[in-house]
């Protein structure tokens, strides 16, 4: 198909071997360096998804208050996050300041409303609840 003139190269077995050799030590040791990146950066994120989620069940994520300190007062973590401060009633909450008319929304809603508006968060209830207020009184 290709004419002689054309530079075929006539390789002995060894040599072909050889070749062969060199090409699969470099095409493994390549993958093998790729694949190493891609092993230890799924390593490190699974590594950070492992503390995001550590943090989150051991810490309200609305008031920050730790799983610990609610203990040492006495009270339910659980009952704090699924009652107190349920991240679904506040997202409720938000959605539907945002879907209310404006004029129709009352002087903490519209505090509340401009704060998100603003992407302010300075509402949330940050290392406090009522229910570790009422134990301290």
């Amino acid at each position: 198909m290709y004419p002689e003139s054309a530079g075929s190269v006539n390789l002995s077995w060894e040599e072909y071997l050889m070749d062969m050799a060199f090409f699969l030590l470099i095409v493994i040791i390549t993958l093998n360096l790729v694949l190493g990146l891609l092993i230890d950066a799924m390593a490190e994120m699974r590594a950070k998804n492992t503390l995001k989620d550590e943090e989150l069940a051991n810490k309200c994520f609305i008031c920050d208050i730790s799983k610990a300190d609610l203990l040492s007062q006495k009270m339910s973590f659980d009952g704090h996050t699924s009652r107190d401060h349920n991240v679904h009633s506040y997202l409720y909450y938000i959605l539907a300041l945002l879907d209310k008319d404006y004029e129709e929304c009352s002087f903490v809603e519209r505090y509340v409303r401009s704060k998100v508006e603003r992407q302010d968060v300075s509402f949330f209830p940050v290392k406090t609840c009522r229910e570790l207020q009422e134990k301290r009184k």
